[in-house]
């Protein structure tokens, strides 16, 4: 027998010939029909082809799981509910809600064992019909799928109603807008909202707060952990709130806690810890005054981690004292910590000087002063000096990153307000003024700007119509580069304030499909399991 090796590429081929007859000189005999044996028509694919197979679905009925019961109940809100699907052996289950009349609106869940499964649906649609079904995932179930229809009631009266509206090009980043409110001009006694919506401004998510002033930050902390804090009162102090268990805990652990005025500002940083903002007396040449206070303390242990008042900076000639402004000398209304080199440093801004202060807590020092006739010198994009009148002219809702100040400038002086970005340079005590944002509006107070993740800008253009002379509240999303807006959320009633708000992806809080792709992606792999 021989073997026939030839070299394709870095392939061997073997190739073993079928038994050869014995070369005898003579001919190779001809066919009498004069046909080449050599030469054959080429096969169909019917000869060629392997047969088609169909794969049997390892998970279709092999072991004859069903779901023996299936059952709703309401959960805190009214828009929430929560199903328990008992089946009859242990296996991973997924539950699925359906709005009646509008089929892009699924809810899914799903529970990897057991053989009692409980599901809790946030975030379903008020004044809307549902229609829920548990299935096992695999083995399928061998009887037929268990419903039960959940009707969701309206929304509490009070929270804000507002339009969308979406850049057909650009688009929204995100889907959830989350802000607080409150009604009647901001200055009724009544608390609000913390209110999230989805892309067409239905309510999603709703938090009644207690009776503050609308300066409160309230920010989404993952996982359906929303934290609150401000408003200009004791029950301002920063609160923990679970989506599906309600508050679970406020910031108590001080002694003076129910004399102590949180205002504008109360946060949960990235590490747990809570940041808090007071009112704190604070004496000049003899003369008391209102200053300011910043804690950071674990909600857990209740260790304090630093606190830092404005007395100390004070008593260092640090912090300057000008005129006092009926009694509210500087008028601190936003507060953050930012991790540099590993260590807390204190970022606070006060609006009456249009001053911004980087201050390290630890050795209780102030690194730098950013604003007009303090320690930066301000420059434009390509390093030419600037008159200090652009900086800010009292300031809201900020954001740092890095050596990059994002400020929602009100423009007391200037006559319109703004959103600017400045860069930072403690080596040559500079601030470059990156970019502004004008959109033909001025506010007074209150406001808000944070970076998006692609590199856009969400601004709240608060308005509160008891003092400030804009118009309806709007929070709008822009391209800092083109300056086009890409999304609009727009407050219907012109009383009705917010001060800060934030965006949300569709799948980084609750379980609907319509907004988040992953689950919609599961939603076409668990089909079967459906019975579809």
């Amino acid at each position: 027998m021989l073997w026939f090796v030839g070299l394709v590429g870095c392939i061997t081929v073997v190739v073993e010939p079928a038994e050869w007859p014995e070369d005898t000189g003579a001919e190779t005999p001809t066919d009498p029909t004069g046909t080449d044996p050599g030469e054959t028509d080429p096969p169909t694919p019917e000869e060629t082809d392997p047969p088609t197979t169909t794969e049997p679905d390892p998970c279709a009925e092999s072991e004859l799981v069903s779901v023996t019961s299936l059952v709703s109940a309401p959960g805190r809100m009214i828009n929430q509910v929560e199903l328990t699907a008992v089946t009859s052996s242990s296996v991973a289950v997924a539950a699925r809600c359906v709005s009646d009349v509008d089929t892009t609106e699924v809810h899914l869940l799903e529970d990897l064992g057991g053989t009692e499964h409980v599901f809790q649906f946030s975030g379903l649609l008020t004044s809307t019909t549902y229609t829920c079904t548990a299935a096992p995932i695999c083995p399928r179930s061998a009887d037929p799928l268990p419903t039960v229809s959940v009707a969701v009631g309206a929304g509490p009266q009070g929270l804000a109603p507002v339009t969308v509206t979406i850049d057909p090009v650009l688009g929204m980043t995100g889907h959830y807008t989350l802000f607080n409110t409150k009604p009647n001009g901001a200055c009724s006694g009544q608390g609000g909202f913390a209110q999230l919506v989805d892309p067409d401004g239905a309510p999603r998510f709703w938090h009644a707060l207690p009776p503050l002033n609308v300066d409160v930050e309230v920010r989404h902390q993952g996982d359906g952990i929303f934290v609150f804090g401000g408003g200009y009162s004791p029950e301002g102090r920063p609160r923990i709130v679970d989506l599906w268990e309600g508050e679970q805990y406020a910031s108590d652990f001080l002694p003076d806690a129910t004399n102590t005025w949180f205002h504008h500002d109360g946060k949960m940083l990235d590490d747990g810890r809570i940041v808090t903002l007071e009112a704190d007396t604070t004496n000049y040449l003899g003369t008391d005054f209102e200053g300011f206070a910043v804690r950071a303390h674990d909600p857990v242990t209740g260790v304090l981690s630093w606190e830092y008042r404005a007395q100390t900076g004070i008593d260092r000639g640090e912090l300057p004292v000008r005129d006092f402004l009926d009694y509210d000398e500087w008028h601190p209304n936003w507060v953050d910590v930012e991790q540099e080199n590993g260590q807390d440093m204190l970022y606070v801004s006060w609006c009456y000087y249009g001053w911004i202060l980087k201050i390290d807590p630890i050795s209780q020092t102030v690194v730098w002063i950013m604003g007009d006739g303090a320690d930066l010198a301000l420059v434009d994009a390509g390093g030419a000096p600037l008159d200090g009148f652009e900086f800010s002219q009292c300031q809201h809702g900020l954001e740092v990153d890095g050596d990059h100040v994002l400020v929602y400038d009100n423009g007391w002086y200037r006559g319109f307000s703004r959103v600017s970005e400045y860069e930072v340079d403690e080596s040559t005590a500079t601030a470059r003024l990156l970019w502004t944002w004008e959109d033909d509006w001025q506010e007074s107070t209150l406001g808000d700007a944070d970076y998006l993740d692609n590199g856009r800008i969400l601004t709240n253009k608060a308005h509160p119509d008891c003092w400030s002379y804009g118009t309806n509240s709007e929070i709008v999303e822009f391209d800092p580069l083109t300056g086009l807006a890409a999304s609009r959320v727009r407050f219907d009633d012109i009383r009705d304030s917010t001060y800060r708000a934030e965006r949300l992806d569709g799948c980084e809080l609750f379980s609907n499909a319509k907004y988040c792709s992953t689950l919609a992606d599961r939603l076409v792999e668990l089909a079967p399991a459906f019975g579809e």
